[in-house]
């Protein structure tokens, strides 16, 4: 075979490797649902999450999504039940690390951290499990990229 050939049949097996590559998906099209409608953040304290890391995270996965912020006030196990439902779309404020919803919910990489009695931990967002495509939009805002 030729050197041209063998760069053809390259050629041919990159774009078969790259078709299996899809975007990350969302089973439930949580993305979708929130581009150019409302990211529906749930939160257990305030009216707003408090810590301004995740607050400008908030607000730069909204940008991304070109959505408005709406906030819903609850206590945790509803917030994580309508998280599970797809009331909601993110849960942040002041969610540890190692929150015991782990398994019920996925989670991103820190956003910030707290005092949890005498130990600082990092803190995390908590969004539907298996949506992974606005798991990377929301990291992509964690970290600060428009």
């Amino acid at each position: 075979m030729t050197g041209n050939g063998r760069g053809v049949i390259a050629v041919a097996l990159i774009g078969l490797a790259l078709a299996g590559c899809d975007v990350p998906a969302d089973p439930e099209h949580t993305t979708e649902h929130v581009r150019g409608q409302a990211l529906i953040v749930g939160v257990t304290t305030d009216d707003e999450p408090s810590d301004p890391d995740e607050r400008a995270a908030i607000q730069r996965l909204a940008k991304r999504l070109d959505a408005t912020v709406e906030y819903r006030r609850d206590e945790i196990h509803h917030q994580v039940k309508a998280l599970e439902e797809g009331e909601i779309h993110l849960l942040a404020g002041h969610l540890p690390k190692t929150t015991p919803f782990a398994k019920e919910v996925g989670t991103t990489g820190p956003v910030s951290s707290m005092l949890l009695g005498d130990k600082r931990v990092k803190t995390v967002f908590a969004l539907r499990k298996g949506e992974n495509g606005f798991l990377m939009e929301t990291e992509k805002a964690i970290g600060g990229a428009n």
